[in-house]
């Protein structure tokens, strides 16, 4: 791309293996001139001919600028492209969405309003262009990030990145970015951009069309996505009780019942499965941990009707006592059981394997953070 003057828009694009649909993606942002528009493409080392591809592309449209990394995910794209826009203004389109042929319109919103964020409605579709849903916002303005937050949680409105536009300055002043190799990146990224907003503004307009794939696949979890899923959202409880000037105490409680009602039960309805996936045709079940991660977690054994449970704890002196009404055995107990599982239901993981194998006992189970997981249930 030629070195451009007052730049309005940077739209930046991550690629990865996009061949096929890249160009709908890119001439979808380039389908005006009203704006001046710089489309930052980042390839994240694709395997396919998505490259070859953008450099076809680049021959054609001079606003367009190339970048290609080793596969570091679309969060260090993104950052990068944060860090190098040209623009004024950012936007993110995915490579196998597009916009509206009105989405220049955006800027002249945003400017008029002197907004740091201007989000907008989105089309949800199939990739044969078959609508799903469409998502719209009623027209409004905030001045506070807490009640922004609150209210796209509490509609259940989709976090992704790509449903706004944002000030440049303001993603640089507050240093917002995105985490690198997180399957949530999206959602830690829309967290700290609207509590930093000093205003972010609605459009009722729709701009943007998410393509949905059949996600049958893409939506079978495992424990290590569950577990990153629970850290991000008490991560955003955490962003919202420390930071007192955005948020009152008796508000942010408030906010997390909203918040937990959006997302303990798939929590919960998962952990189920995996637990009883992973203790199908076991006799004997011991918890590790007699603290508040380990009760609820006895709770929900209990719940699923599991026989045959116990509780072990590295106090001695818990031994032949009982909390909740289970035997506090020892590992010595354990090691004379048959067909026994025992689960890590406590945060001190480290200490505990290392008295297991000191026991010559193997095979304990670590549910990844403990914490998170009972906090949703």
């Amino acid at each position: 791309m030629d070195e451009l003057k007052d730049i309005d828009l940077t739209v930046i694009i991550p690629v990865y293996n996009s061949a096929a649909v890249i160009e709908r993606a890119v001439t979808s942002v380039l389908n005006n001139q009203t704006v001046s528009i710089e489309v930052l493409c980042i390839d994240d080392d694709s395997t396919d001919e998505s490259w070859e591809k953008l450099l076809s592309l680049a021959k054609i449209y001079d606003q367009i600028s190339l970048v290609k990394q080793i596969h570091l995910g679309p969060g260090a794209a993104r950052n990068y492209g944060i860090a190098n826009a040209q623009g004024r203004y950012i936007a993110f389109v995915d490579a196998d969405d597009y916009t509206n042929a009105d989405f220049h319109e955006l800027i002249s919103i945003i400017e008029q309003e002197d907004a740091d964020i201007l989000q907008f409605g989105y089309y949800q579709e199939t990739p044969e262009a078959e609508k799903l849903t469409t998502h719209k916002l009623p027209i409004s303005t905030y001045y506070n990030g807490k009640e922004c937050f609150t209210y796209l949680y509490k509609e259940r409105y989709g976090h992704g990145c790509w449903a706004a536009v944002y000030r440049k300055s303001f993603l640089k002043n507050e240093k917002i970015s995105f985490p690198l190799n997180s399957q949530y990146e999206d959602a830690y990224f829309f967290r700290n951009a609207v509590l930093y907003s000093k205003k972010t503004v609605f459009s009722s307009g729709v701009f943007y069309h998410y393509i949905r794939y059949d996600t049958s696949r893409s939506n079978e979890w495992n424990v290590k996505n569950l577990s990153e899923y629970c850290v991000m959202y008490n991560g955003h409880i955490q962003s919202l009780l420390l930071e007192s000037q955005k948020i009152e105490i008796e508000d942010a409680v408030c906010f997390i019942h909203i918040l937990r009602s959006c997302v303990s039960e798939p929590c919960s309805r998962l952990i189920k499965k995996y637990l009883n996936s992973l203790l199908y045709n076991v006799e004997n079940i011991v918890i590790y941990g007699t603290g508040s991660s380990g009760v609820r977690l006895m709770e929900l054994l209990q719940s699923l009707n599991f026989g045959n449970l116990f509780f072990c704890d590295s106090d001695e002196l818990k031994n032949g006592s009982f909390v909740m009404n289970r035997k506090v055995i020892s590992v010595e107990d354990i090691l004379l059981m048959e067909n026994c599982k025992v689960l890590i239901g406590s945060c001190y993981i480290e200490d505990i394997l290392s008295i297991l194998e000191g026991k010559k006992l193997s095979g304990a189970v670590v549910i990844p953070k403990m914490k998170d997981f009972m906090s949703f249930l």
